[in-house]
């Protein structure tokens, strides 16, 4: 983790430089002081690529070279590690060339990174004087799909001046060798983004108070395991629901329909023209902007689904 990291360190994790005088390094991070965003550029990345073989160990080694502490690439970095995995499953030796099909996925993804250039997101989410905010919501998506699941949080502003929603802080895991569910898999979407809320909340509420808090999947069965808190659940599902229990509000977590859940894209992946311009990621659904009233989401979502009846215990299901 960072905090284990000296300073000197994790500025070497970071391959690129600043350009121009308008730039520093932020923890590592490009930040234009001029436009005020955290830059992502890959020129050096893309130097560093030719010259690393097609090879297990170096597509590891590329992985780790894409320097993202708060995740605002998470989707971006999803296609290299699936890769990887399918690399691990088919149990090739770490120094013998990639199959065709992988060596093509991953040669395609560095092309369409030549061409994107940089991308860049904002570096603070609260643009306006602190005097004349409102509120301040934070509001986290989750989801999961056969091949990665994640979350992402959003911080919500509303002041004098209106509402602004920019993103915070993303993770994303590939899926397990071990084949799950895809309700079981949104459910480690669920224990990811409620882990990566404790860091998120302590760096929001050493600038601001939060004044709500939401957490939301499209997932129906993985709600229901979360909000039955009495119910007794086979040990996966019962230890992780648990520990969100733990971690967060259970009124605080609502569904959103898919096509609403801006995690999705942690859970696919895009190449990296997809995510460039992506409104969508950086500044998550525009309902987000209109009152929490008005927000398309769901609360009453504890009823009993048919797979989250599967993962009852024995006794519970009599």
């Amino acid at each position: 983790s960072l905090s284990s990291l000296s300073y000197s360190e994790v500025m070497a994790q970071s391959i690129e430089k600043p350009l121009s005088s308008n730039e520093s390094k932020v923890l590592g991070i490009l930040w234009n002081k001029e436009e005020d965003q955290f830059v992502f550029r890959f020129n050096a990345f893309l130097a560093l690529a030719k010259s690393t073989p097609f090879t297990k160990r170096g597509l590891l080694q590329l992985i780790a070279r894409l320097y993202d502490p708060l995740g605002l690439l998470s989707p971006l970095i999803v296609p290299l590690k699936r890769a990887f995995q399918k690399a691990c499953v088919a149990n090739i030796p770490w120094d013998n060339e990639l199959p065709e099909n992988l060596q093509a996925d991953v040669k395609a993804w560095l092309r369409d990174l030549g061409d994107v250039g940089s991308i860049a997101f904002p570096r603070y989410s609260f643009i306006v004087d602190r005097k004349l905010i409102k509120s301040v919501h934070l509001v986290g998506f989750s989801d999961a799909s056969e091949i990665a699941f994640g979350g992402v949080f959003y911080v919500r502003v509303e002041s004098d001046l209106g509402v602004d929603v920019n993103i915070f802080a993303s993770r994303s895991r590939i899926a397990p060798i071990k084949i799950q569910t895809i309700p079981r898999l949104e459910l480690l979407g669920c224990l990811l983004l409620a882990t990566l809320s404790e860091h998120v909340k302590g760096c929001i509420s050493s600038v601001v108070d939060i004044h709500a808090e939401h957490f939301l999947s499209d997932s129906f069965t993985a709600l229901c395991w979360i909000k039955n808190k009495c119910q007794h659940f086979k040990q996966f599902v019962e230890e992780r629901a648990k520990k969100i229990r733990g971690l967060t509000q259970i009124d605080t977590w609502k569904h959103v329909k898919g096509i609403e859940n801006p995690a999705d894209l942690t859970s696919r992946g895009l190449m990296p023209s997809q995510l460039r311009d992506n409104v969508f990621w950086k500044n998550g659904p525009h309902w987000l902007k209109l009152p929490v009233e008005q927000w398309p989401v769901r609360s009453d979502v504890s009823a009993f689904t048919k797979d989250s009846v599967q993962e009852r215990n024995a006794q519970e299901r009599k």
